[in-house]
């Protein structure tokens, strides 16, 4: 996003993609969107103050929903949670107790991702991260995608 443009609300959009950040906002997502280097950005910690935006307010995590499971959803494709669980498993735990439909489709009795399912935490599948223990920076947006295949 462009470090001028506006929100909804009219207020300042953080380079990171969150609303309503102050100006001059020093969060990670947003050194990482202005290409800061890695040594700059600071480590991410799992306790919530440290979770939290410089200004004091939690982070929202945003999940992309599939279209077969937004009527679960009441047909949202874009639910965003002002929360910030620290690996992936507690994100989704959130997500099912606000839509408990879903869980089902995803996971198995196991508390599994069902094989047919993948789920990513940005462009990166947690399969190949840590599944749902894979840690979740501030922000993050986690999308619920069948898997495709067939010849």
């Amino acid at each position: 996003m462009e470090p001028d443009r506006r929100g909804a609300t009219g207020g300042r959009v953080c380079e990171g993609g969150a609303s309503r950040r102050p100006k001059g906002c020093t969060c990670l997502e947003a050194r990482e969107a202005r290409g800061a280097a890695k040594e700059d950005a600071r480590p991410l910690e799992a306790d919530r103050e440290a979770r939290t935006h410089p200004a004091g307010e939690m982070m929202a995590v945003r999940y992309h929903i599939p279209g077969h499971l937004r009527p679960s959803t009441g047909g949202q494709s874009v639910i965003q949670l002002e929360a910030s669980p620290p690996t992936v498993g507690e994100a989704l735990a959130l997500l099912w107790a606000l839509y408990p439909g879903v869980r089902d489709k995803v996971m198995t009795e196991r508390d599994e991702v069902r094989p047919h399912v993948n789920v990513f935490v940005g462009k990166e599948s947690i399969r190949y991260t840590g599944g749902l223990g894979t840690p979740i920076a501030d922000g993050s947006e986690i999308s619920i995608a069948p898997a495709v295949s067939g010849g």
